[in-house]
């Protein structure tokens, strides 16, 4: 297990499919007072469309920036992107450890048809057009996930205790 900073900043990578809970547990986390980054919120607010790729990056990077100027100040902040590439959790993980940042990962591993139960549920309540996901995709990104591995976790800190 990797040792924490000194730094009292965190930020908390949750990775998941949509659906696995990422949402609920970043709001809980927020209850006990973590600053909490959700790209999908933001991109409703902002009326942006979520299913354009170059929009959605452009976003995540402007957040993460956000992210570390906070954690930098000793706040706790949670990202809800998914994080479903193990490349994208390794840059975000060394970039906050280059500024002293501790650094969670929050792997909420979902079985497929929970995964489909939830999303359907998702579906009925969703504004926009963009957020409503098909089981075809929710299939397709299950393939593209690279879920973490022992040794991966093993780079990151452990959770505060709530």
């Amino acid at each position: 297990m990797h040792e924490p900073p000194a730094n009292t900043g965190r930020i908390v990578l949750l990775c998941g499919l949509p659906g696995s809970g990422k949402t609920t547990l970043a709001r809980a986390l927020e209850a006990h007072g973590a600053v909490r980054f959700s790209p999908d919120e933001w991109l409703v607010r902002l009326e942006l469309d979520g299913s354009d790729d170059e929009v959605r990056v452009r976003l995540e990077h402007h957040m993460f920036d956000l992210a570390e100027q906070v954690a930098r100040a000793g706040a706790t902040v949670v990202l809800e992107h998914g994080f479903w590439l193990r490349a994208h959790r390794d840059d975000i993980r060394e970039r906050a450890r280059a500024l002293g940042l501790a650094v969670e990962l929050r792997f909420l591993d979902v079985d497929h048809d929970e995964l489909l139960r939830r999303v359907q549920l998702r579906n009925a309540d969703v504004a926009a057009e963009w957020l409503r996901i098909a089981p075809g995709d929710l299939l397709a990104w299950s393939r593209m996930l690279e879920p973490p591995t022992a040794d991966e976790l093993a780079l990151f800190d452990p959770p505060l205790p709530q």
